[in-house]
């Protein structure tokens, strides 16, 4: 298994806690930056959505276009450059240590792996 992999994994081993005990606080408050795949819909590559008032998209703790959603929304809260990978210290599933599994195997892999 790649780090990719391995980070792909813990995304997805994340989103029945988020929908049930989170309930989506990422998508809640903080920015959410903007990228060319995500500009149709949100606005300029490089520019930032404050999301004061969560995230429009965002009903009942589900977010409305999943599949088309941000890359800052796919990749959070683990973001993997080459072989370092950074888990957001806002996320509470990152907090609580829902990671921890898949942190170990990151390491094992060679992965540097940072908290912010």
């Amino acid at each position: 298994m790649t780090i990719a992999q391995v980070a792909a994994s813990a995304r997805r081993s994340l989103g029945p806690y988020c929908e049930s005990e989170c309930r989506a606080l990422c998508c809640s408050k903080g920015i959410l930056p903007i990228d060319a795949k995500s500009q149709p819909r949100f606005g300029n590559p490089g520019s930032f959505i404050v999301l004061d008032n969560g995230c429009p998209h965002l009903f009942a703790s589900k977010c409305r276009i999943y599949q088309n959603r941000p890359s800052a929304c796919r990749e959070y809260p683990i973001w993997v450059r080459g072989n370092t990978v950074t888990l957001s210290t806002g996320c509470p599933g990152v907090q609580s240590g829902k990671f921890y599994a898949h942190e170990r195997q990151l390491l094992r892999l060679g992965a540097t792996v940072l908290r912010q």
